[in-house]
């Protein structure tokens, strides 16, 4: 039987290499011209923002009322849904507005934890969402973004941090991952490799 630990390292791994196939994905769809940077931006934050939705509900049955955390996802929904971005200037406008609601909520999840799980699968939203924004910011700037031939060699070294940090999970699992903030951290670590990679 695996221990809640264990689950939680297991999460962790899937998550990101359900991240790198998707960011690998987004970034296809948008050097191929298949979505307009524009109407991909918007898609993008209509999903975070559902996503949040769905997170803040649950976070209120956990706890049986509003706090603080429920605050700052709120503060960073409305940011999501606040006007469309056509223009580089709107977007980084935009981005710079989201990237200060997603630090507030950062900080607050850093010192409001309340389940690792919902933790660890909100830590991987952010992030891959942070990636996302990066991913969309160089195709505002360049309209086009061409695949860099040095991506696969990003990619994996990305395959190898995740071997890296299996092995690491694996062999500390009830010491060094048996907080909360400890998954965080590796979860900010696994995706600043795979940010590595595509941006």
């Amino acid at each position: 039987m695996e221990t809640t630990t264990a689950k939680i390292a297991n999460t962790l791994i899937s998550g990101i290499k359900k991240a790198q196939i998707e960011l690998e994905e987004f970034q296809l769809q948008l050097a191929l011209g298949k979505a307009e940077v524009k109407d991909k931006y918007e898609e993008t934050k209509k999903k975070f923002n559902k996503l949040l939705h769905e997170t803040k509900l649950k976070v209120n049955e956990l706890k049986g009322g509003k706090d603080e955390l429920q605050t700052r996802l709120e503060e960073l929904q409305l940011q999501l849904t606040l006007g469309k971005a056509d223009t580089i200037d709107a977007f980084n406008e935009q981005k710079k507005k989201i990237t200060r609601a997603l630090n507030n909520l950062e900080k607050e999840l850093e010192n409001n934890p309340f389940t690792a799980e919902v933790h660890a699968k909100l830590q991987h939203e952010i992030e891959r969402f942070k990636i996302k924004l990066e991913i969309l910011r160089l195709h505002f700037e360049l309209k086009k973004v061409d695949i860099k031939e040095e991506f696969e060699v990003k990619k994996a070294d990305f395959l190898k941090q995740v071997e890296k940090m299996k092995e690491k999970i694996s062999g500390n699992k009830s010491t060094a991952f048996s907080k909360a903030e400890n998954f965080s951290t590796e979860i900010k670590n696994a995706y600043k490799h795979l940010k590595k990679a595509f941006v």
